[in-house]
Order: structure tokens, then sequence, then C-alpha cells
């Protein structure tokens, strides 16, 4: 559950507490007390942000899900160098069409892998996606729940 710590308003992940209570421990200025729960914005394609301490903010929890095993993959050495929200630059003979943001890039058996998890294409991805490999020469793997 994201909150925000009453003290410094700093947004953070809390726990629940006995009789429906919100306890928050604020990483910023040290409260440990109650908490105000930050009222979510309905997502238009029904995914729900997730916020971790250590990594910050991902647009879903299928990301958040696939970020922990690359995780695991990088800690195994089966993966390196796991980057998050790498931009790319879509810009052709001086023609600049957009940036495209990876979710994740990483190096897996001497190639640079671009990834991105989804859970619905819509059309500018789809026009991202197709740019990536002609400006670039990147196949982007998708990924899904």
């Amino acid at each position: 559950m994201t909150v925000a710590c009453k003290k410094c308003g700093t947004e953070g992940v809390a726990t629940q507490g006995a009789h429906g209570t919100t306890l928050v421990n604020c990483t910023k200025c040290g409260m440990l007390g109650f908490a105000t729960v930050i009222p979510k914005k309905k997502s238009k394609y029904g995914n729900s942000r997730v916020y971790s301490v250590e990594h910050g903010h991902f647009d879903s929890k299928m990301e958040f899900k696939r970020f922990n095993t690359l995780m695991i993959l990088e800690k195994a050495g089966q993966i390196q160098d796991l980057k998050r929200q790498v931009r790319y630059r879509l810009e052709h003979e001086g023609v600049f069409f957009g940036v495209y943001i990876a979710d994740f890039v990483y190096q897996q058996d001497g190639k640079t892998i671009v990834e991105d998890v989804k859970g619905h294409k819509t059309q500018a991805y789809k026009t991202k996606k197709r740019l990536m490999k002609s400006i670039h020469g990147i196949d982007i793997l998708e990924t899904s729940g």
C-alpha cells in the first residue's frame, strides 16, 4: 500500500496495523507512526503501480515481478549489468520521432537484451518497436504475466 508520512510527506510503503490502522516507518525523517493512504488513480489499462523502497516506482505489478526475477538471474550470474528505464532516442536523418523507454536492458551471453513487460500493446508502442528495429537494429524482447 502506498502511503505518505504525516510528518514530512514522503511517499513510502506501509504495513497494516491492528484495528485497520496503517503504520509507516519513514526512511527520510525516521518517524514511526501512522500514515495517510494516497488515493489510487484508476489506470487506463487496469495496471497497479508498485513502489519499492530500494528500487522506486514500477508501472505495474507484472513489471515489478519481472524485475525481481531478473535480479535473481543477475545474482546467479546468468545475466549482467541490469538497468531499468533506459532511454533510446528515435531519430533518423535529422527527423526526431520521439523517445522509447525500455523497461529493462541487460547483458546475456555477450548480447544486449532490451526487454519490455507488456500487458497491452498500444499503437504507440508498436510504432516505437518498429522504429527501434529500423533505427537502432534492436529487437525488443516482450514479456508478459
